[in-house]
């Protein structure tokens, strides 16, 4: 005969405080298990884990994110390493006075362009074909860069 639901619950929570304890992260173990990771933060709660790092712990590991981000690495795939958000990771990189990386470089150097066609009074609808980017994405630009001044109506 098999083991009731409790008892499996029982099983999967013991085998789920073990991983914990080996320092697994709580996003691996969710996907591992098929749960929320706010169950296993329950589970660890129910188990007396602590969720918090010490200051030591955690001042090690935002100075490995913060190498991590200097190598260039993904924020994605650093908050997946870390079992962090991305916001987490940008947040803990701009405190630490990491400027723009490659990828927004980018990006500001083509919203720099946007500003720039949009001065010499260019349609939004032309600039958006010519860069390759949204409507939406002109129109946030300019808003953004006060050269709004009307309501656009987007047309799709």
């Amino acid at each position: 005969m098999g083991l009731s639901l409790t008892e499996k619950k029982l099983k999967r929570n013991k085998q789920i405080v073990k991983a914990l304890k080996q320092g697994v992260f709580h996003k691996e173990i969710a996907s591992c298990f098929g749960i929320t990771r706010q169950t296993v933060w329950e589970i660890s709660r129910g188990a007396g884990i602590k969720r918090k790092l010490t200051r030591k712990e955690n001042s090690k590991r935002n100075t490995q994110i913060i190498n991590s981000i200097k190598q260039g690495i993904a924020y994605k795939k650093i908050a997946d390493l870390f079992g962090l958000s991305e916001s987490t990771i940008r947040l803990i990189g701009k405190k630490s006075g990491i400027k723009l990386r490659p990828s927004q470089k980018k990006h500001f150097i083509r919203n720099k362009k946007i500003i720039k066609e949009l001065k010499k009074g260019k349609k939004q609808i032309d600039i958006s074909i010519q860069l390759g980017v949204s409507i939406n994405t002109v129109w946030n630009i300019a808003k953004r860069a006060g050269l709004q001044k009307t309501k656009l109506i987007v047309l799709r």
